[in-house]
Order: structure tokens, then sequence, then C-alpha cells
């Protein structure tokens, strides 16, 4: 169980690389930079210009999932992962962070901005493997909310909005075993008893999807995430072909 700390400029490389891709800019949201030795970047002043196909209720809806993601460091930017530096918000270049300045550049009423948070945030996905890196991951984005909140509305969101929010997160941040789509280490062989004259015998069935690196035939727990459209819990291994 490997633990990676991507920087956060190497984070915001390959956002931008994604943010390209959709919108077909170079550098939408910042430009990086070198100096001094030292990997930066600068943010882009004023309102992001986003290209007339792709308009900004497009752009916060666009699911994105960040895989075995520690700590989500390409979901939200609060600090440097490698050095622990805090990131003020103008300065931030997670994905998300990226949908709430788009939320904050396109909306003016409470309501509207608030409704815009809870759909960037329900399109917005994160798995990791170990159930501590779970923690810090839902606890960053939780906070993130709070952050932007504060700076938008220059005070604490109520209770029952955290609520809310934090709800959202703890469906699509969840732990899972990302080769098998399953809780980690929850695959067990089964042991059947074979009932003979003189003794009886043990047989051990190891799990077929295991076995056969098969994700639709394990054993274990599949996760479950939450289809916010349907309002329905689904097994995450839906969302891949039964060929697989």
């Amino acid at each position: 169980m490997a633990e990676i700390f991507t920087p956060t400029w190497v984070c915001n490389e390959q956002c931008n690389a994604f943010d390209e891709s959709l919108t077909g800019v170079t550098n939408l949201f910042n430009t990086p930079t070198f100096v001094d030795n030292k990997h930066d970047w600068i943010p882009r002043a004023g309102k992001i210009p986003l290209p007339e196909e792709v308009t900004w209720q497009e752009y916060i809806s666009q699911n994105c999932l960040e895989i075995t993601c520690g700590e989500a460091p390409y979901l939200v930017s609060r600090y440097d992962t490698t050095t622990g530096e805090s990131i003020p918000i103008y300065k931030r270049i997670g994905l998300l962070d990226r949908k709430l300045r788009i939320i904050n550049e396109n909306t003016t009423t409470f309501n509207e901005w608030y409704s815009s948070v809870i759909l960037a945030y329900k399109c917005t996905y994160g798995y990791e493997w170990q159930g501590d890196n779970i923690l810090l991951a839902r606890e960053n984005l939780l906070s993130t909310f709070i952050d932007y909140y504060r700076d938008r509305w220059e005070k604490l969101p109520l209770e029952d909005k955290i609520a809310e929010v934090a709800t959202i997160v703890s469906w699509n941040i969840f732990q899972m075993d990302g080769l098998k789509m399953v809780l980690p280490m929850t695959c067990h062989d089964r042991v059947l008893v074979k009932r003979e004259i003189f003794e009886d015998k043990e047989i051990v069935l190891p799990c077929e999807g295991c076995n056969d690196n098969k994700i639709h035939r394990h054993n274990g727990i599949y996760a479950v995430i939450m289809d916010w459209k349907a309002g329905e819990p689904i097994e995450f291994r839906s969302l891949y072909p039964e060929t697989l």
C-alpha cells in the first residue's frame, strides 16, 4: 500500500490538461511557471473565459472521479500534500475548486449559488483503499465548502447546509479496492465440507473474481455509490460492462 504525495504543481498541470481537452483553451485557470528553481502558477485574473460551446452550468456538472484519491489533492487543494503549506482560495487548482470558482463568477443570488454548489459536489467523486485517507479526503471536501461559503458570504454556513454537503461527500468519497471494486480485503475463500463415510473433507473454493481477474465475480462486498439523478444507491461495478 504505497503512499504517493503528489505535489500540487503536478496536480495543477494535469487538471489544466483536463480542462484543455474539455474546452480547447490552454491554461484556462492559470499559467504554470518555474522561477528560482521552484514550480508555481499564476492564477488567471478576471472571469474565466469559457468557450461558447461550454456553458458554465455544463462545466460544473461534468462528472469527475479521482482514483486512489488519498487526501483528494486533484479535487480540492487546501494545502500542498508534500509540504503542508496552505493554499489561499484564489490560487487553488483542484477540479472541484475550479467548479466553485466558476460558480462564484456566474451566480448572484444565494439560492442560485448554493444549488449550483450542491450540483458541483454531486458530480465530484473519489475512491481510496485506505480508511485514514478517506477520512482526510472527506474532511478536505467538507472544509472546502466551508472555506468558499465564508469567502463568498462572509459568514459560516448553518448546520443544515454543512450536513447536506457532508452527506454528499460521504457517498461520493468512498472506500474501494479499485482493482476489484469491492471493499478492501472482503474477498475470501469459501470452505465446503464434503461428508464421507469415514471422514469429512474440506474443499476450499477461492474467490472466483480474484482467481479469474473478473470484476463482476468477486465474493467480497461491492462498493456502493449514490446515483444522484435517480436518487438511489448503485454498485460501482454496474458502471462497467459484464464482460470485464
